[in-house]
């Protein structure tokens, strides 16, 4: 039997400053372990880039992948490959 975690580090959540944008940023990486005759041995894995929208949007903050956005949708601005996993920036639009 093996078992799979996902970590998810927030970095940034929520406005700097009035009157800005909210920003939410997260490390999204992960770790698994498998048994063996030798007993339970930890492996490497690293989430793909649909696996880390999809916890992006659970765990971090919803967001919308629509090529328009509407103007108070949350959007992912950017989405990088670090070691092990990913590193996902998610705005959402300031509105009064």
């Amino acid at each position: 039997m093996s078992r799979l975690q996902i970590d998810v580090k927030i970095l940034r959540s929520g406005q700097p400053r009035p009157y800005a944008d909210r920003v939410y940023e997260a490390e999204i990486t992960g770790r698994i372990w498998w048994d063996s005759l030798t007993g339970e041995r930890e492996g490497t894995w690293t989430p793909s880039e649909a696996q880390a929208k999809v916890v992006a949007r659970a765990f971090v903050q919803p967001f919308s992948e629509d090529p328009a956005p509407g103007a108070l949708d949350a959007r992912l601005k950017t989405i990088i490959h670090i070691p092990g996993g990913w590193r996902v920036v998610v705005v959402e639009p300031y509105c009064d």
